[in-house]
């Protein structure tokens, strides 16, 4: 993968523009938990703890954002989950933790949940559901810099949509921290040339 652990790289919006992203480990599904290390179970383990609301991974989150070059003091906004009950349990701990660090302005209740959606865990074609389709942006994050995190990125289109979907209110994303990112495996023929001809 090009991306790597803790190795900042660059996100493309749609309108062209490029934000800094980071993220801690490789998430990796159950169904291969039969080929990965016991380090890499219990990684994959905490972000489903840190799903339920278990963790905060506060001290994960901290090093993370300060590998990136945000400026002196930026809000922390939260990506939308598929409904206010997910959101809470997952980003509170995490939201309190990070309201004790000086330069940092966690929003929390920066967005009004409308109604439930489908999770896009459920769906094949995740792409198809727009992360914004069952919330509200709220006036209070108007104008602000902020840094959007999330648990797990696997295409980054959400993170995408949710940064343009922001935009339009004035809001000017500068950085995005997730826990992990889903592992992408090669396709059958890259595995044959390279086991053939390499």
């Amino acid at each position: 993968m090009d991306e790597k652990p803790m190795v900042p790289f660059k996100m493309k919006l749609s309108n062209g523009k490029k934000i800094p992203a980071i993220f801690i480990d490789y998430y990796i599904p159950k169904k291969d938990w039969n080929f990965i290390t016991e380090e890499q179970r219990k990684f994959v383990q905490m972000v489903y703890d840190f799903k339920d609301g278990r963790v905060s991974c506060s001290r994960l989150f901290k090093e993370a954002l300060a590998k990136l070059d945000l400026p002196d003091s930026v809000s922390v906004v939260f990506m939308p989950c598929s409904n206010q009950s997910k959101y809470l349990t997952r980003f509170s701990r995490l939201n309190n933790a990070l309201s004790y660090e000086e330069k940092l302005h966690p929003m929390l209740y920066s967005l009004t949940y409308l109604e439930a959606r489908e999770s896009k865990h459920n769906i094949k074609d995740r792409d198809k559901v727009n992360a914004d389709s069952n919330i509200i942006i709220n006036a209070d994050i108007v104008g602000k810099k902020v840094v959007i995190i999330d648990d797990v990125i696997t295409t980054g289109s959400s993170i995408k949509e949710h940064a343009e979907e922001l935009g339009k209110y004035g809001v000017e994303v500068v950085g995005v921290v997730c826990l992990a990112k889903t592992v992408k495996y090669p396709e059958k023929i890259e595995i044959w040339i390279e086991s053939h001809f390499k």
